[in-house]
């Protein structure tokens, strides 16, 4: 996979207004080569940019980010990281506005040693 490649058509993709194109791409990028900061950068750009065009989160989706931010503080410490940095991530992606979630993210990709990634988030 050509990292530089996809960084490229995701960054399109958010300039043409299609962020679910841009989540793909830039979660693609993450699996292939994690402790990428630009592609975690761009990811949680593409998560507000899509909250903001539906016009903010819809009560559902708080209501489920709430109850994957309960299911992260145990997952933390229990210091079970990979799991809370997936956890974070799904609710990061409901509601990308919650600061919490933001800093018990950095947390977890710090601890795993990402620690780019840790700083994108």
């Amino acid at each position: 996979m050509d990292v530089d490649k996809s960084m490229e058509r995701a960054e399109t993709a958010l300039r043409k207004r299609a962020p679910d194109q841009a989540i793909t791409l830039y979660r693609q990028v993450l699996t292939a080569k994690p402790g990428h900061g630009p592609a975690r950068r761009g990811l949680m750009t593409a998560y507000r940019k899509r909250a903001d065009l539906k016009g903010g989160a819809s009560m559902i989706d708080r209501a489920a980010a709430r109850s994957l931010h309960a299911a992260a503080m145990g997952l933390r410490s229990s210091k079970r990281w990979a799991t809370l940095v997936k956890t974070c991530d799904a609710a990061l992606e409901k509601h990308p506005h919650d600061g919490a979630l933001v800093a018990m993210l950095a947390e977890g990709l710090e601890a795993q040693g990402l620690k780019e990634e840790a700083l994108a988030a």
